[in-house]
């Protein structure tokens, strides 16, 4: 039965309960996320480390709506159940994947990212790695940028001091937070203000994601 976290869930990252409780207590001081922060003082929602298929889910869904990734999470769940394993998508070839609704291009990082991980140790311990050492891994994976190896240290292993500047939903959620219509401003500024929020950058992409809603 297919996880029902198949699409990346905005509320649903492995970060202790603790520490997202130390995160809002934080932001509640913050000028411009003071009062979502007081709003909503639960805006990370527990569940469990899965970096593998984090990276499979962040693959199939990017750039694309939530209603087409649900799809293709739906067909690549018939072959392969979730959570996804890289053994299980390394049995697949390229044409069953083409078939549940990956793009040639997604359905060829998907099969590099499975072949990666039987092959190479370090992707086997991200779970151990610092986060440039865990954004390296991932990248050095053909297919894999950045904005995805991003999506993993957020949802698959909970990482708490992550800001993915280039997400459409975090430039427009600060939009909201700075009181602007204008993106470029908003994206700008963005990396001037974020840094204030360290080190707790992924709750505040939280509610960044919920101003967005």
């Amino acid at each position: 039965m297919m996880d029902k976290g198949f699409v990346l869930d905005q509320k649903r990252m492995p970060i202790a309960p603790k520490d997202v409780a130390a995160a809002v207590a934080f932001l509640r001081r913050d000028r411009h996320l003071g009062p979502v922060a007081q709003a909503q003082p639960r805006p990370v929602l527990g569940m469990r480390s899965r970096p593998f298929n984090s990276l499979i889910v962040a693959i199939a869904g990017q750039q694309i709506s939530r209603t087409a990734a649900g799809a293709i999470m739906r067909r690549l769940d018939a072959l392969a159940p979730m959570p996804f394993t890289a053994e299980e998508l390394a049995k697949l070839r390229l044409p069953q994947l083409r078939g549940a609704g990956l793009s040639a291009s997604k359905a060829a990082c998907v099969a590099a990212c499975a072949r990666a991980f039987l092959a190479e140790d370090r992707l086997l311990r991200l779970g151990r790695l610092p986060d440039d050492e865990v954004r390296e891994a991932l990248t050095a994976i053909k297919g894999v940028g950045p904005w995805t190896a991003e999506m993993v240290l957020m949802f698959g292993l909970g990482r708490q001091d992550v800001m993915p500047h280039g997400d459409v939903g975090i430039i427009r959620g600060a939009a909201r937070a700075f009181g602007t219509k204008d993106m470029e401003r908003a994206a700008a500024r963005l990396r001037t203000t974020a840094p204030k929020w360290a080190p707790y950058r992924t709750v505040a992409a939280a509610y960044l994601w919920n101003l967005a809603a």
